[in-house]
């Protein structure tokens, strides 16, 4: 845990390294140098047009390393209209290593597949948001993205939230209630956290997931449904399936594709990148006029350190640095 005191802030001119838990060890690689190529937009598959030239963007970038101002007036000529309005609804994902690009790819190839998906990553590296991606850039993206975090529930109440119950069907149960399922007719489901679902209830998402139907609880008649189902985790399920506490049979359903979020560390080209889009949002935030910057001490600082906590530490960090330093520059 990121424990700090606000004892260890001696000066008005923070400290990066006071903002950074001590007993982590630092990453020991070489720093690559970044790439020049705009923070990704996300493309749907219907607009062939736009995610063509989307793609020829980041080409002409790669391999020509063109001037950030350039890249980000290339950028600018696309989307159409269209695809415009569905990014506004579409959460922020920045990025510009090669790990991150090719993360993008990925996620866009496999979203234009109505198949069932399963993103896999470390704590903080951004797996909700990867879902939401996927939906956003399916054909799906009218309809409902409904989402369940199982570690949320206790055992008991899962199942009725995922399929609903009928009134009367327990204790408590004064009404008849429609479960995520429904909720989710004709969109997409995350279920956050996957490998804690009990295994009774992994009996019923299989059969939803293979024939679409299930049963309220407290009733018997089938409901038919229409949904994409992706979970996400950062479980060894392999490893639970060998402790007889996941499903063999669902996990093959859900690993038509699985997708593994990369790590903050594995993304030394969008660190900097991250840090100073989360420092100038704060800053506006807090009411200033212009972000602060980043010192060279500080730099190195945030490309050493190995993140264990990935994005979301990376984003308590910088927003603690800023809030806490009366400095334009955080050291």
């Amino acid at each position: 845990e990121l424990m700090m005191s606000l004892s260890r802030v001696k000066t008005p001119m923070a400290s990066l390294r006071e903002f950074m838990p001590a007993n982590v060890k630092t990453a020991d690689r070489r720093q690559r140098p970044a790439l020049v190529i705009p923070p990704v937009a996300f493309r749907v598959p219907e607009e062939k047009k736009c995610r063509s030239r989307c793609h020829a963007t980041c080409s002409v970038l790669k391999a020509n390393g063109s001037p950030a101002r350039n890249a980000a007036q290339n950028a600018s000529r696309w989307p159409s209209e269209p695809i415009r309005g569905i990014m506004d609804h579409m959460p922020e994902a920045l990025g510009q290593s090669d790990v991150f690009l090719s993360f993008v790819e990925q996620l866009s190839r496999v979203a234009g597949v109505d198949r069932p998906v399963l993103v896999v990553g470390e704590r903080g590296t951004g797996k909700e948001l990867a879902a939401a991606k996927i939906h956003y850039l399916s054909r799906r993206w009218e309809s409902p993205l409904v989402t369940l975090n199982c570690a949320a529930l206790s055992p008991s109440l899962i199942e009725a939230e995922l399929f609903g119950h009928e009134r009367g069907a327990f204790t408590g149960a004064a009404a008849g209630r429609v479960g995520r399922f429904e909720a989710a007719d004709g969109g997409t489901l995350l279920l956050d956290e996957i490998g804690l679902i009990p295994l009774e209830a992994q009996e019923k998402i299989l059969r939803a997931v293979e024939y679409g139907s299930f049963e309220r609880v407290g009733s018997s008649q089938p409901q038919q449904v229409d949904v994409r189902i992706v979970g996400a985790t950062n479980a060894d399920l392999p490893g639970l399936v060998r402790e007889g506490r996941f499903k063999a049979d669902l996990l093959d359903r859900l690993a038509f594709e699985v997708v593994r979020v990369p790590p903050l560390r594995e993304r030394a080209g969008d660190i900097l990148l991250l840090a100073k889009h989360f420092a100038s949002r704060m800053a506006t935030e807090l009411g200033r006029d212009e972000p602060p910057t980043f010192s060279r001490e500080a730099t190195r600082s945030l490309h050493r350190y190995a993140w264990p906590g990935n994005v979301r530490e990376l984003k308590n960090v910088v927003e603690r640095a800023v809030y806490r330093c009366d400095s334009p520059v955080i050291r």
